[in-house]
């Protein structure tokens, strides 16, 4: 299987390489740089959401320590967790589309 860093850096190449074997790929090309785009994009904000919700449980005990209330921050790592849970679903989605479709390439 190609490497998809290969395929991200090089797109005109791989296809190129591709037709010299009689393959027209250019499509599959396109759709597994549309899916890797995506879900490095997901990849980055489910990273953002787990940094913020990393950050909370820094700030929790000096809340507590001090008599404040934590019910907002627990509300929204709650949120926060449920959105990671849901990111990471997806991201295994298209890793697993990915992966599939890349299979189909000729080495």
């Amino acid at each position: 299987m190609l490497d998809i860093k290969l395929i991200r850096e090089n797109p005109e190449m791989v296809k190129a390489a591709m037709k010299s074997r009689n393959k027209d790929m250019d499509a599959l090309v396109d759709e597994v740089l549309a899916i890797d785009a995506e879900r490095r994009e997901l990849m980055q904000k489910t990273d953002a959401l787990k940094q913020e919700q990393n950050a909370a449980s820094k700030q929790i005990p000096q809340i507590k320590k001090e008599g404040g209330d934590i019910s907002e921050i627990m509300a929204r790592m709650n949120e926060i967790k449920e959105k990671v849970k849901a990111n990471d679903a997806v991201i295994a989605e298209l890793d697993k589309k990915q992966k599939t479709i890349m299979y189909e390439f000729p080495n």
